[in-house]
């Protein structure tokens, strides 16, 4: 294990431990936004909340975006059909 990830790990626990806040807020709070383009509540249906949000890699070659060859991921958020947040999961 590297020693940046070690020293990470040591202050994102003092911060959950030290803050009370949720963990996914201290994560999400860590993550870079500068490596990523978001097209966020991008409607796929009438329902309001049938919305995703899309994420593109900055370093990806636009070439590779304009076509089907560049690898998905996609995440479905813990919870229930009732709760739950898709922002909470940034950092994913």
């Amino acid at each position: 294990m590297s020693r940046f990830f070690i020293t990470v790990s040591i202050l994102i626990a003092f911060a959950v431990l030290g803050s009370g806040c949720s963990p996914v807020l201290v994560v999400n709070a860590l993550t870079p936004t500068d490596t990523y383009n978001a097209s966020l509540d991008v409607a796929y249906g009438p329902d309001p909340r049938q919305k995703v949000d899309i994420y593109q890699p900055r370093s990806a070659p636009q070439a590779l975006l304009r076509h089907a060859a560049y690898p998905v991921v996609v995440f479905f958020h813990g919870g229930s059909w009732n709760y739950g947040d898709r922002k909470d999961y940034k950092f994913v």
